[in-house]
């Protein structure tokens, strides 16, 4: 039997430790049928989600009638970049309409279906036909449609007006997006804060690709294809 007197340092201060205390659990998740808070998105915020989005919906008309097509697309610059074919009705309105360009809209959203918990993205903008052969090019590189027919041809949005929300349960419960971040993991500012707008995009003229994208008024894409607009 050994001695108080004789114990060791070391084994004193184990003695005399207290107890850790056990962490306290998780939040219980949240229930899906609770009705989810809204947060409005700044225009920053918006594009730098929309920048790491797979695929979008461009909205445009055809036959005076509105149109929706699912479609993947790069950011670059700010703009967003989408392929189609010569023949598509979106590129016709996009030439037709020459430097002044034609109103759509683009849309993307990442909201699960079971915690109804996620995010939504509206850009609406002047559509415009790329006619300088090095910037198709590049876009031809970076963008690689889906559909097996030529698509020679791609378009720019130039967003004016940039909205968004996204759907949390409640400050206790992290949203499953985490903080918002831009594509690359950096973290973006709260609701009421700001990023220099278009830098959360794809890359500038010149730059990396971030997301290809391609579209044809009818094409459905996801970074690697798209199917042609009718």
């Amino acid at each position: 039997m050994i001695h108080p007197r004789h114990q060791s340092p070391r084994t004193s201060a184990r003695t005399a430790r207290s107890p850790r205390a056990a962490p306290s659990p998780p939040p219980a998740p949240p229930d899906p049928l609770t009705p989810r808070h809204t947060v409005e998105l700044t225009a920053p915020q918006a594009m730098a989600l929309l920048a790491g989005a797979p695929l979008g919906r461009i909205v445009f008309t055809r036959r005076a009638l509105p149109a929706i097509r699912p479609v993947n697309h790069l950011l670059d610059g700010g703009r967003i970049v989408i392929r189609t074919h010569r023949d598509s009705e979106l590129f016709h309105q996009a030439r037709q309409h020459g430097g002044q360009g034609v109103v759509v809209a683009y849309q993307a959203d990442d909201i699960d279906p079971l915690t109804h918990l996620g995010w939504s993205v509206v850009a609406t903008g002047y559509c415009h036909p790329v006619t300088d052969p090095e910037a198709l090019l590049r876009y031809q590189r970076l963008i690689r449609p889906w559909p097996d027919r030529p698509m020679e041809a791609a378009v720019r949005i130039s967003p004016d007006l940039v909205t968004g929300v996204r759907l949390t349960a409640s400050a206790a419960w992290p949203s499953p997006l985490g903080p918002l971040r831009r594509p690359g993991g950096l973290r973006l500012p709260e609701a009421d804060g700001g990023l220099e707008a278009g830098a959360a995009g794809g890359p500038a003229e010149g730059g990396e690709d971030r997301r290809s994208g391609e579209e044809d008024a009818d094409q459905v894409g996801d970074g690697t294809a798209g199917v042609p607009a009718e």
